[in-house]
């Protein structure tokens, strides 16, 4: 398999949150996820890197601040945008991603994913009003592992 660079007319624009939402199982009536498939025609590998970002609660700062001036670690509170929790980027629209690629021939998929997934009580589990991440990560690898694509799986960490 030989890298080849992209341009500007080789990326292909995907609402992944959209098609996520509209995620029933069946990739043939998720317009979204068939366009992916489409484009997806004739790629010998798809890299998946997508992931739910949670967002700050500015709010939650206020206590931050405050705890540091008394000593106290405070940590700040997150959320998630609606439509990019967890469950809906990193296990639907990992999923639709899987699929397309499935339908389309892919013969590698590389996932991207993340440490931790296997212990439940991580940390950022618990970030963005129990988003748990790294479960929804996990569900998706799990997904690729059984579908029977060629695959590899990338765990980053820090």
């Amino acid at each position: 398999m030989a890298a080849l660079g992209l341009s500007d007319a080789d990326v292909v624009a995907f609402d992944l949150a959209a098609a996520a939402a509209a995620a029933d199982g069946d990739i043939s009536s998720n317009t979204a996820a068939a366009e992916l498939a489409s484009a997806l025609q004739g790629a010998e590998a798809l890299i998946i890197c997508t992931s739910g970002v949670p967002q700050i609660k500015y709010s939650s700062l206020i206590g931050v601040i405050a705890g540091k001036l008394v000593g106290r670690k405070n940590m700040p509170s997150f959320t998630w945008k609606k439509g990019e929790r967890p469950e809906e980027i990193d296990w639907l629209g990992q999923k639709l991603q899987i699929d397309a690629a499935k339908a389309a021939g892919v013969k590698q998929v590389i996932l991207i994913s993340s440490m931790g997934g296997t212990d439940p009580s991580h940390f950022l589990n618990t970030m963005g009003d129990q988003g748990n991440i790294l479960q929804w990560k996990r569900k998706a690898e799990q997904y690729l592992i059984s579908s029977g694509l060629s695959y590899t799986i990338i765990h980053p960490g820090g």
